[in-house]
């Protein structure tokens, strides 16, 4: 009778270990689908923020801001000085009013103090 008594408690502390091991694999299982699922997701995400980027870095492109500006038949002149606004709080020096008006027109040349390198992500 004491030898039974040993041998059913074995077996329940086996079962339950087994069921307790089961549950652990299983859950493991899950969560792996549940990890590549997210995976997936992440990956189309990524490509459809790298495609948005490149449609926003191609529609600003020069070539196509001018073709978009032609048109709608949009007409640039230089503006007056009654057509600029200051956006400093503070009345602006003539001296400021030059070095604005300077690197202005360098940056509608296309010449720039420094070189710089944009990422794109």
């Amino acid at each position: 009778m004491k030898l039974l008594k040993k041998f059913l408690i074995f077996l329940i502390i086996i079962v339950g270990a087994s069921l307790y091991y089961i549950n652990q694999q299983s859950t493991l299982i899950k969560l792996s689908y549940h990890i590549d699922k997210n995976k997936e997701i992440i990956n189309s995400i990524l490509d459809r923020n790298n495609h948005l980027m490149y449609n926003n870095h191609e529609r600003k492109a020069p070539q196509n801001v001018e073709m978009a500006l032609t048109a709608k038949n949009v007409n640039f002149c230089i503006p007056g000085e009654d057509q600029i606004v200051y956006l400093t709080g503070k009345k602006a020096s003539q001296e400021e009013k030059i070095k604005t008006a300077r690197r202005s027109i360098f940056n509608i040349l296309g010449i720039n103090n420094k070189a710089e390198a944009k990422s794109i992500h």
